[in-house]
């Protein structure tokens, strides 16, 4: 425990700084864009996060696992390159798409700033921080891309308040993520002379973008019904209530930064051994994220209108249900985390998780257009509660059998 700790502590530690300064920032955006105009900065936040995930297809959950089991820092270069191949490749194709989509969902009078947000965000899936979380490493994690970030988040700060611009927020987090590239490079020893041959391969980027398809296609349907409600109560729902809603939205995503932080630091743990050790530490890892979920899932249902109102001010505060909502959402989704990432997907059974996910994205967007159509937007809420239950309940049996043939 004293090595997971320590790995807690650093994967908690420099992540904590990317996590506090959007406090700071959201609010601002907030207040510029108003009651009208919150939720299409939201939408385009939500549509980049979704992008970002294309982008990144199925490294932030093949990538780790392959490079906790490959233990040769040239090995891990090359499995590095492979995915900066295939992630460049879809770039020019992703951003285009974004770009449609995020002027389509936003307002007029807010289309430029929601474009720019969301292209800011799809950027993120360049972020080399999966291989970090590989390789048990948070000291360069922290350094190579989470005080690239923070700093541009900070100097956005006084930009915004001068100003009153919401494109210069976007503008410097896309600064951020070419500051994050280039460090990695300077960082990693031998990368500025082993990556460039692979990333131009062309039958590397093909070969790749085939081998992750099975992958990429988990994440995908996992964000499908994580990236969507706000663009849906944005299309669906009067522009105050969506603006409302929103804030719910954003308060959920914080939430979900300690859960992010505690799968991170077990990952690896938990895939470094097998036999009884390994089941001891699967069996840790399940019962924090347990007690997390259900902490987590208790304050956000409680205290969520009285912190988003407080965050984005009371005009925009979420109510009490859709609150409720997510607290159970962050619940399920926290326990159903390490079943996913370090038993099911590391042992082969990552072709169930897909069916599973599939199937709970299918509910949940469906169930989410149907409550939008009804102008319900507590509804959309419900909707990502039902997703993030459905996927617990069918993973719990195939969990449990996998765990018992260990």
């Amino acid at each position: 425990m004293k090595t997971v700790i320590k790995r807690l502590a650093g994967f908690a530690g420099f992540p904590l700084l990317s996590a506090v300064v959007p406090l700071f920032v959201m609010p601002i955006l907030a207040r510029l864009a108003g009651e009208q105009g919150w939720s299409s900065i939201s939408s385009g936040l939500a549509i980049g996060i979704f992008s970002s995930t294309v982008i990144v297809f199925g490294w932030n959950i093949d990538g780790p696992v392959r490079l906790a089991r490959t233990p040769r820092s040239a090995e891990r270069l090359v499995i590095y390159g492979e995915s900066l191949s295939s992630r460049l490749v879809l770039c020019a194709v992703v951003f285009p798409i974004t770009t449609l989509l995020a002027g389509v969902i936003s307002a007029p009078s807010h289309r430029l700033e929601a474009i720019l947000i969301a292209l800011a965000s799809a950027s993120g899936g360049l972020s080399p921080a999966w291989y970090f979380i590989g390789t048990g490493n948070p000291r360069l994690l922290g350094f190579v891309d989470t005080i690239p970030r923070v700093v541009a988040s900070v100097a956005s700060i006084p930009l915004l308040l001068v100003t009153e611009q919401i494109w210069t927020y976007a503008v410097m987090q896309l600064a951020a993520t070419a500051v994050t590239l280039w460090f990695f490079f300077q960082a990693i020893p031998g990368a500025q002379g082993n990556l460039p041959s692979i990333v131009w391969s062309r039958k590397a980027i093909q070969q790749n973008l085939r081998s992750q398809m099975a992958a990429a296609g988990l994440n995908l349907a996992g964000n499908a019904y994580g990236s969507t409600p706000v663009p849906i109560a944005t299309a669906t729902v009067s522009g105050t209530a969506a603006s409302n809603f929103a804030s719910g939205d954003q308060l959920y995503r914080y939430a979900l930064f300690p859960v992010s932080v505690l799968a991170n630091a077990f990952q690896s743990w938990t895939l470094e051994v097998a036999g009884e050790a390994g089941r001891r530490r699967q069996l840790a890892a399940i019962t924090a994220h347990t007690i997390l979920g259900i902490v987590g899932g208790v304050l956000l249902a409680s205290l969520g209108p009285l912190v988003s109102g407080l965050m984005f001010g009371p005009n925009l505060a979420t109510n009490q249900l859709t609150a409720i909502f997510y607290g159970l959402a962050l619940c399920f989704l926290s326990i159903a985390a390490p079943l996913q990432r370090n038993l099911l997907i590391p042992n082969g059974r990552g072709a169930y998780v897909f069916w599973v996910t599939v199937t709970a994205a299918a509910t949940g967007v469906t169930t989410m257009l149907v409550f939008g159509q009804l102008n319900f937007v507590e509804g959309i809420a419900f909707g990502m509660a039902a997703s993030e239950a459905l996927v617990l309940i069918l993973l719990l049996p195939a969990s449990i059998k996998t765990f018992r043939a260990n």
